[in-house]
């Protein structure tokens, strides 16, 4: 004898629902992955952007600072004279702990001249120090030996 059987659509939407359970279920997980995966990256890339940005800020400030030295007379171009220079309020608000270092180192042959650097030392926001942004101008004295 042949036996019928009937069919019951509740039964395969049924095992199709469990179906899609599981498919969301490993689609979640994979998802999950890859965010936690993701995350320390780019929170990696926000503190290397920051980082780039108040160095960029770092470097303007150095290279306003020798340009506002270059206006200087040559009797002035001296560490002392030039140690008062400050950093503009607005530097020690954004860069930590900055400070402004300019020395000056003379030379008198073969033309006298002097040489001016400009650093810029400041800390991160953990409190560690910062390679220190630099510039070096050489000012030659007018009326000098050719």
């Amino acid at each position: 004898m042949k036996r019928v059987t009937y069919f019951n659509p509740s039964d395969r939407r049924r095992r199709r629902f469990g179906g899609m359970i599981v498919e969301l279920l490993v689609a979640m997980i994979l998802l999950g992955t890859i965010v936690s995966t993701l995350m320390p990256l780019l929170m990696w890339v926000q503190a290397e952007r920051r980082s780039s940005g108040l160095r960029q800020f770092a470097q303007q400030e150095v290279a306003n600072t020798m340009e506002a030295i270059s206006l200087a007379a040559w009797d002035d171009l001296t560490t002392e004279a030039l140690s008062q220079r400050t950093l503009r309020a607005e530097a020690n608000q954004v860069l930590k702990q900055a400070r402004l270092e300019i020395a000056v180192k003379p030379e008198a042959e073969p033309v006298p001249a002097r040489q001016v650097t400009v650093t810029l030392s400041w800390q991160n926001a953990a409190g560690d120090s910062v390679a220190p942004v630099r510039l070096t101008e050489w000012f030659y004295q007018t009326g000098g030996r050719p």
